[in-house]
């Protein structure tokens, strides 16, 4: 790289093949550095929720996948770090001394269903308290050579610490919205489909009258029939037309 002085005076560096050449290079340097860090940090893990924790570990667990440090399920190995991974859902198996970078650390008391309990050389997923005096815990895990996972009842050791997974997650609470019933009208009183009754219909028809009546007894009489008076009345009852009228 060489110095020119320009007409007002200025200093113009001007780059020779050379000096372009290891700035190309130092560029290029500093990208292959850039890429090599990105490939080198651990993954992040996806988010998941402390119910999915459980339900993939159980499943592990129902399935008695058999221990084992070379084979895998899942694409997890089958140890008991590999098992917490798988449980947790992590890009990778970690170890027991790598567990803790996906991890936060929390107090004994604050574990709930989901967590970690690590202890020198051993992890477990933490399934929930036996009692309440937070002493005995169940520990869904993978033991050791000629076992299987399962789910077990552990203490809690001396120097054991207690993992929350990084990026846990709560599930999403669904918005019930009650609407309040639209009030409703009341509905009018049916109406009678019968006609009030006329007069004429309501009116007390008078007792019917035959036609024809027959002619009365005469009226008692405190005298004594005489025989002219009933030869009068045989006479007149002959000489009667009397009409009948038979109704059927």
């Amino acid at each position: 790289m060489s110095a020119l002085q320009s007409e007002e005076g200025h200093c113009v560096k001007v780059l020779t093949p050379a000096s372009a050449v290891r700035a190309l290079l130092g560029a290029v340097l500093v990208v292959v550095i850039a890429m090599t860090t990105s490939l080198m940090a651990p993954a992040q893990a996806h988010a998941i929720t402390r119910a999915k924790i459980l339900k993939r570990a159980n499943v592990c667990i129902k399935k008695r996948v058999p221990y084992s440090q070379s084979g895998t399920y899942k694409g997890y190995r089958r140890d008991c770090s590999g098992f917490v991974s798988m449980s947790w859902k992590l890009k990778k198996s970690y170890t027991t001394r790598t567990i803790s970078k996906r991890a936060k650390r929390i107090k004994i008391s604050s574990l709930k269903p989901g967590d970690a309990v690590l202890i020198r050389g051993h992890v477990s997923v933490f399934g929930g308290w036996k009692n309440k005096k937070k002493r005995t815990y169940y520990a869904l895990e993978q033991t050791t050579w000629g076992s299987h996972a399962k789910k077990r009842v552990r203490k809690i050791p001396h120097g054991a610490k207690a993992l929350r997974r990084k990026g846990l997650t709560s599930p999403k609470k669904r918005r019930i919205v009650v609407t309040e019933p639209r009030p409703v009208a009341p509905s009018a009183p049916p109406t009678s489909t019968v006609s009030p009754p006329s007069a004429e219909t309501t009116a007390v028809s008078p007792p019917l009258e035959s036609e024809f009546t027959t002619p009365s007894a005469l009226p008692p009489s405190s005298e004594p029939v005489t025989p002219a008076a009933a030869a009068s009345v045989i006479s007149l009852l002959d000489s009667t037309t009397v009409g009948v009228r038979f109704v059927v």
